[in-house]
């Protein structure tokens, strides 16, 4: 999967910088749809296995026990608040990085899509890095160091000049973000009771879906004075962000 996006990246740019205006876009997206509804074609033919019967209403996923697991649970609950701060905190700023590549460091479809492919590049061996790490240390413990350091990442862009630093910087980032996704995940996966886990990853991941589409809003008027890079924001408009992304 890594490999093939990295190729799709690749490829996207490339057709971008070709056409030099909206159609690029446009073109990519229209490949990208066909992409998706030929992968469709070919997960339908995967046959899901059956399952023992259970007796109804046992184990029944409803609102109730959605809410009983989270009460009950108080580790699952801290876990929770925890992925509900850290995704939005992540979301104020993790979109504009981007942006901020094309307006600030005047970088190309081309650079973009190299700082991409770089950072998929990096997450490679990180994830057999911290998935030795994970099993000797503890998948909270890969957590907390990875966590400590990724909210510093950021500051690094302030050095930024070209769109080479951008792709520097996301590389050692991009190995964070690998060892802390993976360790994440199996925290929740260790922590879960066997019987319950497809309910406590539905609860995890559905829990930090609510607010991701406003979650971009808090830092959106400080942009407006300070610019894209002490916060990362959003422009006001989307006009001037399509604009921004064609003076290139």
């Amino acid at each position: 999967m890594t490999i093939s996006s990295m190729v799709a990246t690749f490829l996207a740019g490339n057709l971008i910088s070709h056409f030099a205006s909206i159609e690029g876009y446009q073109v990519a997206f229209i490949l990208a749809f066909m992409a998706g509804m030929t992968s469709t074609a070919f997960f339908l033919q995967v046959k899901e296995p059956k399952v023992a019967a259970t007796a109804p209403g046992a184990g029944a996923f409803s609102l109730r026990s959605m809410l009983q697991t989270v009460t009950e649970d108080q580790a699952f609950r801290s876990y929770v608040i925890f992925g509900l701060i850290w995704n939005l905190a992540v979301g104020v700023g993790g979109p504009y990085f981007s942006l901020f590549m094309v307006q600030g460091l005047k970088a190309t479809p081309n650079d973009v899509a190299i700082m991409t492919i770089a950072g998929s590049l990096a997450a490679l061996p990180a994830l057999r890095l911290f998935g030795h790490l994970s099993d000797t240390w503890g998948a909270r413990k890969v957590m907390l160091v990875t966590g400590l350091v990724l909210p510093l990442m950021p500051f690094a862009w302030i050095l930024a000049r070209i769109p080479l630093h951008g792709t520097l910087i996301n590389i050692p980032a991009s190995m964070l973000w690998a060892g802390f996704n993976l360790a994440s995940f199996n925290f929740l996966l260790t922590k879960a009771p066997s019987e319950k886990r497809a309910r406590y990853a539905a609860l995890f991941s559905g829990g930090r879906r609510p607010h991701q589409r406003h979650r971009h809003l808090p830092g959106e008027p400080d942009s407006a004075a300070l610019g894209l890079l002490p916060h990362f924001c959003p422009l006001r408009h989307r006009s001037s962000h399509r604009d921004s992304l064609l003076q290139v």
